[in-house]
């Protein structure tokens, strides 16, 4: 067996690569090859074959040491959550992360992905570098992580840090009333009286999908999310990236949108994959009070397209957690491995 460094996912068989068969919709081939291009560092893949069909696979993203990015740059990941973490020599990190907050770790079902894999991966994505990296982390592992990852980054010297947490909403019975049902009284009280307060404030909803979905209107929100953060913007490659998603996606990706008069107040993105529904993107204009369009448009109305979809699972990613808790998610902390070099 042979395990090589790939400059990009568009050099491998998608029917290939699929094969694999994690299940998620953040290791398929069609997910991975759309989100390659980002603003922050580059996209690496290092994948095993045998006889010329692949075996396992990692899809990396390497980032200069100093990058602000806690997504695509482990170092700055572990800064967020450790105040006392000190940071690494100026260098690179090589990070098993990409777009869905998720670290694509595949091997072939029914096999293992053992410590010499691990090590194989790693040493061929650091050779394309000629030295090694400052740091090597897992940044997002998905909650039921490849066979034999964890005893295998174990195994290999790495710490486990948990860092962000993530929002899973199930939804029982076969409507929005059931949902609410299965509600506790508060959080009920909480449910009536944000689509209460939405209905007093004059806007609406719309829902698009596909290429339809896509607008300058979401792409200028999502410029100044991310600029009220703090985090770095580029139009063009965010306007790409909605694009290439909604377009491979197909009915499969769908924007929910705010509407006040003609103006957009918000959206949110999502997308099926097996069954689930998985949050992307959200961005909304500054509001006073109670008519923010957020719950609305993030839960309500989300919740209300996917019983009439069929959807049963509604992942709405990582990050803040009171409001997801109070509209009945079940949350979980997300495990980072990091190593040092």
């Amino acid at each position: 067996m042979e395990i090589k460094a790939l400059g990009t996912l568009k050099d491998t068989d998608p029917k290939d690569w699929n094969r694999l068969g994690s299940g998620l919709l953040f290791d398929t081939h069609n997910w991975l090859a759309a989100t390659e291009d980002q603003p922050t560092g580059s996209p690496l893949v290092t994948a095993e074959f045998d006889n010329g069909a692949i075996r396992s696979a990692i899809a990396w993203h390497i980032t200069d040491s100093t990058d602000p990015s806690p997504y695509y740059n482990v170092d700055t990941l572990l800064a967020r959550f450790d105040d006392a973490h000190q940071r690494a020599e100026p260098g690179w990190t090589l990070n098993c992360a990409r777009v869905g907050l998720h670290s694509p770790v595949l091997v072939t079902q029914g096999d293992v992905f053992d410590s010499s894999r691990l090590t194989g991966h790693m040493n061929a994505a650091i050779a394309t570098r000629g030295s090694r990296p400052a740091r090597c982390g897992f940044n997002f592992l998905p909650r039921t992580p490849t066979p034999g990852l964890l005893v295998a980054l174990s195994e290999s010297g790495f710490q486990e840090t948990k860092t962000y947490r993530r929002a899973f909403l199930q939804l029982p019975g076969d409507s929005y009333d059931d949902y609410l049902t299965s509600l506790s009284a508060n959080q009920r009280r909480n449910a009536r009286r944000d689509r209460k307060s939405f209905a007093e404030s004059g806007q609406r909803i719309s829902i698009s999908t596909g290429l339809a979905a896509v607008g300058e209107d979401i792409v200028a929100l999502q410029g100044l999310n991310k600029v009220k953060y703090g985090q770095p913007f580029h139009a063009d490659k965010t306007r790409n990236l909605f694009r290439q998603l909604l377009g491979a996606f197909g009915d499969d990706g769908l924007v929910v949108r705010s509407h006040q008069g003609q103006n957009c107040t918000g959206f949110a993105m999502f997308f099926v994959g097996n069954g689930t529904l998985h949050s992307l993107s959200t961005a909304f204009a500054e509001f006073e009070g109670a008519s923010s369009p957020y719950f609305e448009c993030f839960f309500h109305a989300t919740i209300d397209w996917a019983y009439r979809n069929n959807i049963k699972e509604i992942d709405y990613g990582v990050g803040s957690i009171t409001a997801k808790e109070r509209r009945g998610c079940d949350v979980s902390d997300v495990s980072t491995w990091h190593l040092e070099s």
